[in-house]
C-alpha cells in the first residue's frame, strides 16, 4: 500500500519536474524498500535521491541520504563502501557544524569498525559519539552509544580491555563522566548476568 502511494506520489512529481519532490519521494521509498530489507533497491532508490540532493545544493539532505547509504552498505556486509559513505555524511556534517548528526554518524562507524574486530578504532568512533551526544540532550541514542562501548569492551580480548578503560576515563565530558561510567558500569553488569544465564 505504502508503495503504491509513493509511486504515484512520483509520476505526479516527475510530470510537473518537482525534482525537491523526485528526491523526497525516493528517499521514502529507499526507506521501504531497506525496512523490506530489499537492499539492492533501496540503494537504487537513495542514490537517486542523493544525485538531486547534490544537484540543489542541498548538504543536509545529502549528507542524510549519504548516511542511509552506509546503512545499507552495511546491510549487504560491504564494509568498504559503507565507510567511504559514512565518511561522505560525516565530512558535510562536521563542515555545517552539525554536531548531532556527526555523533550518529560516529555511532555508525564504530558499529562498523566492531563488525570487523577493530576494537580501537571502533572505540575512538563510539566515544566520539557519546562526545557529541551528551551535548545534545538525547538520552535515547546516547545510552545506545554507551552500551555498544559496554558491549565492545565486554567482547574485547584482555591485552585491549585496560586500554578502552583508559581511553574511557581519558575523553569523558567531565561533566557527565560520573552519569556515563555509571550508565557503563550496568551495561558490563546486564551483559555478565546475560552470558552467565546462557552458561546456565
Amino acid at each position: 500500500m505504502a508503495e503504491e502511494y509513493y509511486m504515484k506520489s512520483l509520476k505526479i512529481k516527475i510530470k510537473y519536474k518537482d525534482e525537491e519532490g523526485i528526491a523526497n519521494t525516493c528517499d521514502q521509498l529507499g526507506i521501504l524498500a531497506w525496512e523490506q530489507q530489499d537492499f539492492k533497491l533501496a540503494k537504487k532508490w537513495c542514490e537517486e535521491s542523493l544525485e538531486i540532493w547534490k544537484k540543489h545544493g542541498d548538504k543536509r539532505r545529502t549528507a542524510g541520504t549519504y548516511h542511509q547509504l552506509g546503512v545499507i552498505a552495511q546491510e549487504q556486509q560491504d564494509f568498504a563502501s559503507a565507510e567511504a559513505r559514512y565518511k561522505n555524511s560525516l565530512e558535510i556534517k562536521e563542515e555545517k557544524g552539525d554536531e548531532y548528526g556527526a555523533a550518529l554518524t560516529y555511532g555508525q562507524l564504530g558499529v562498523l569498525a566492531a563488525k570487523q574486530r577493530d576494537v580501537q578504532s571502533a572505540a575512538a568512533h563510539f566515544l566520539k559519539a557519546i562526545e557529541g551526544l551528551a551535548s545534545t540532550g538525547d538520552e535515547y541514542h546516547l545510552a545506545i552509544a554507551v552500551h555498544n562501548y559496554a558491549r565492545l569492551l565486554h567482547t574485547a580480548p584482555p591485552s585491549e580491555r585496560e586500554a578502552l578503560r583508559s581511553r574511557w576515563e581519558e575523553q569523558m565530558p567531565k561533566e557527565m563522566a560520573e552519569y556515563l561510567t555509571e550508565c557503563l558500569k550496568k551495561a558490563w553488569k546486564n551483559m555478565e548476568e546475560d552470558a552467565n544465564d546462557a552458561q546456565e
